[in-house]
């Protein structure tokens, strides 16, 4: 069976769960002989992001069409423990995308995104999965990344131009009905309507398919 990027994610994804590392076969130009890259499991992640980037779907190099990825094995090189359910009391996972359940245990990559929360990624589809019982990143003025810890607004559901048009005349009517206002917001789906009140103007500001970031002030 020929190898693609999908089977590429599921295998080192498998590998990162599991604590195994992987062997990744490649032709080289030239060369009758293929060359064998081991990647041990704590740099997978890193790779895998590479080989995405610089090779296609079909898993041929974006640069040299003569390089290709054309295997991949999951392999103990580093003789790193198979960790799995039997031997360690893991956290079983249910992906909400296509619903498959996987496990992950110390050795699972953690990624902060959307407002610090962790979330890991699914073993079957590669989608992000986010846990809900264990600490977040704890986000300041000093790490906060754009649009890694925002929240996208962008796959809610489409407001028409009527809608925001009628926010926008509500959201100016009420500043000039209430001159002390300082400001006053509207929306739902992708949309939200921004009132900002000065002493000699009122701005209304749309946004579309917007990110937010709420930040909890500490007591």
């Amino acid at each position: 069976m020929t190898l693609n990027r999908a089977d590429l994610i599921t295998i080192c994804n498998e590998a990162i769960m599991e604590g195994k590392d992987i062997c990744v076969e490649i032709t080289i130009p030239g060369q009758q002989d293929t060359e064998f890259i081991i990647n041990l499991n704590d740099s997978i992640q890193n790779k895998l992001d590479y080989y995405c980037k610089a090779y296609d779907t079909d898993l041929v190099h974006s640069m040299n069409n003569q390089i290709k990825i054309i295997n991949v094995k999951k392999i103990n090189f580093s003789n790193k423990p198979n960790i799995n359910k039997q031997e360690k009391n893991d956290k079983e996972i249910t992906c909400w995308m296509c619903n498959k359940q996987f496990y992950i245990n110390d050795y699972t990559e953690r990624k902060y995104g959307e407002l610090g929360l962790p979330y890991v990624n699914c073993c079957y589809c590669n989608e992000e999965v986010y846990i809900e019982d264990e600490e977040g990143l704890k986000i300041n003025e000093k790490n906060l990344e754009f649009p890694k810890h925002f929240f996208k607004f962008g796959n809610g559901v489409e407001i028409s131009e009527q809608q925001t048009e009628n926010w926008a005349r509500e959201a100016l009517e009420y500043l000039m009905k209430n001159p002390d206002a300082e400001f006053t917001h509207l929306g739902s789906g992708d949309t939200v309507v921004i009132g900002l009140q000065y002493k000699d103007e009122i701005d209304i500001i749309v946004g579309k398919k917007y990110f937010e970031f709420t930040y909890d002030k500490e007591e």
